[in-house]
């Protein structure tokens, strides 16, 4: 079963500093005025660390200069210090740090920070293909698979369009040896540099280049987007995820993608996508001139702000997503509103859904609650 669903806050994590027998974290954390931050349950190379002093409440006056509306924003910093001496490996290098508030008897979003990665970062260049902010968004979405997709170190996971290895770079440091990772691209440099930095080091973790068309990023590609078999065996994966890729096709395509997640998700797995949910809220805010897109042009199967060129940014209207997940025998585990549009309550940029492809038991367990609830209502 997963865990409960995390309280949504909004923090940042920073290492200080190894000197002096002690690691030092220190960063800002803003929860919900009616779960104020008691402690923090501490992970590093994920073995629990019960030794630690906090520092909590301390004043963050930039934060609260950024944050004007949120009074808590002018108390939000915390300082971790923790003995070197109570670590799985005192010199830290490559080694991942995760961090989960206590609100009361809740558990906030984790945030996660790596000390001293050997692995090279990408070239400004290269990470501005893919909107900046390699390793920050990174570390967010590994904290949502982790919370919200249950993602063991051991899983096998999918990265459908995996870019420059953003989430690749993160799950290196997450994900054991016996773990496996694909990730597939259509953008051939950003592959060629996760195959000549990040499979070196990590032969467990293997990328390949994807010839599909695509107006906005690859027009020279010879495969349509709804014709592409996923180069993998049925009920392969644990976990797939498709961080901003159903943010740049049709809706015909996402229908075949879903078909695909499908086949070679494993009973039981998960998959995280991000997408433009079009609702009612979402439009209200779009016509106020509010949002980041300007989803008005209708195409049928897609709402883009470009009709020349749809794939620069599509979405979808929510009861046609809803369909296309339950149609495929889907059950919805989490859905999570962006601030793309300009709404105030968010998770992260684009709207976020994990969904499950149930195994025998699962099912089971549907079937009984849907004859039970048909049962109540009569």
């Amino acid at each position: 079963m997963l865990s409960t669903r995390p309280i949504a806050v909004k923090g940042w994590l920073n290492i200080t500093n190894i000197n002096d027998g002690v690691l030092k974290l220190v960063g800002w954390l803003i929860s919900p005025v009616d779960r104020p931050l008691t402690s923090f349950e501490i992970k590093i190379s994920g073995q629990k660390i019960n030794s630690f002093d906090l520092e909590k409440n301390l004043p963050s006056p930039k934060l609260q200069e950024a944050f004007p509306h949120i009074p808590e924003a002018k108390n939000a910093r915390f300082r971790i210090t923790i003995p070197l001496n109570t670590l799985p490996t005192p010199d830290l290098k490559d080694t991942l740090v995760e961090i989960v508030p206590k609100l009361g008897a809740e558990n906030g979003q984790s945030m996660l920070a790596i000390v001293n990665p050997s692995l090279p970062l990408p070239s400004q260049e290269d990470m501005s293909t893919i909107g900046g902010a390699f390793l920050p968004v990174g570390l967010e979405f590994l904290s949502y698979l982790i919370q919200h997709a249950d993602l063991k170190p051991t899983d096998h996971v999918l990265d459908v369009g995996c870019g420059v290895g953003r989430l690749a770079y993160v799950l290196a440091y997450y994900l054991n040896s016996t773990a496996r990772y694909e990730g597939f691209d259509i953008i051939d440099n950003l592959i060629q540099w996760t195959q000549a930095n990040i499979t070196p080091q990590f032969p467990n973790f293997q990328f390949q280049k994807v010839n599909i068309h695509n107006k906005w990023y690859n027009p020279a590609g010879d495969v349509e987007a709804k014709d592409f078999i996923f180069p993998y065996p049925d009920e392969s994966f644990d976990v797939i995820f498709l961080t901003s890729v159903f943010t740049h096709v049709r809706g015909y395509e996402i229908s075949h993608y879903f078909d695909e997640i499908k086949r070679v998700l494993k009973p039981g797995g998960r998959c995280l996508f991000t997408c433009f949910l079009v609702n009612e809220e979402s439009q209200e805010l779009i016509k106020a001139g509010k949002s980041t897109q300007n989803l008005v042009y209708d195409l049928g199967d897609c709402i883009t702000n470009n009709p020349d060129k749809p794939e620069n940014a599509t979405g979808f209207l929510e009861p046609v997503v809803a369909s296309l997940i339950g149609d495929r025998g889907f059950s919805l585990l989490s859905k999570h509103y962006g601030s793309w549009c300009g709404r105030k309550d968010f998770t992260t940029y684009q709207d976020m859904l994990v969904i499950l492809k149930p195994n025998f038991f699962q099912k089971a367990i549907r079937k009984i609650n849907y004859l039970w609830n048909n049962f109540q209502n009569k």
